[in-house]
């Protein structure tokens, strides 16, 4: 089994999580970012910009 060294390492992939990889990244630093949320799907996870007519969870 061959081990893999980091320079860093993110858990969780949130907005802040996403961009501190983002950051170290370009950086130049060897980076792994650990997520143990379910995967997301935009069209129905992120349904803020639908009209509310459209959006079915709409109350």
């Amino acid at each position: 089994m061959s081990t893999k060294t980091y320079d860093a390492i993110v858990v969780g992939s949130g907005i802040t999580g996403g961009w501190a990889a983002k950051e170290l990244c370009e950086k130049g630093l060897e980076t792994l970012v650990l997520e143990a949320g379910r995967p997301i799907t935009p069209e129905k996870d992120y349904v803020e910009h639908v009209p509310a007519w459209k959006n079915v969870f709409a109350a």
